[in-house]
């Protein structure tokens, strides 16, 4: 089954344009994308995410499998990290958080975890 994302970002932002074209012209993932800069409350999202997983920038990936989050990713992360989505395996255990100044796993039974699928999912 292929993945279902959710990014925040910025249509000025050049990784998000860059993770954009990956995705559009050689993955061909679905995508939900949310500009923290035109909408006020996809910025307050991005806000609360930032502030559970300590990511700083954009772009900042949900992904999902199965209505479950699996991954989450942030800035050059985020790309590299989509550019392999066909070898990501879940833990049925954690859900990783790999940004561009830290890597963290978070239990999936977790508050976290359940709150952040809420703040990607609104």
């Amino acid at each position: 089954m292929a993945p279902n994302l959710y990014i925040y970002g910025s249509e000025n932002c050049e990784r998000c344009k860059e993770l954009k074209r990956l995705l559009d012209e050689r993955l061909h993932y679905g995508y939900e994308f949310y500009d923290v800069e035109k909408d006020e409350e996809a910025r307050r999202r991005f806000m609360e995410i930032c502030r559970i997983t300590g990511a700083r920038n954009y772009p900042l990936v949900g992904v999902f499998q199965w209505n479950e989050l699996v991954a989450v990713y942030q800035g050059d992360m985020a790309i590299v990290g989509v550019a392999k989505l066909d070898e990501l395996r879940p833990n049925p255990k954690v859900v990783p958080v790999v940004t561009d100044n830290s890597r963290a796993f978070f239990f999936r039974n977790s508050d976290a975890v359940e709150r952040l699928r809420a703040l990607f999912l609104p």
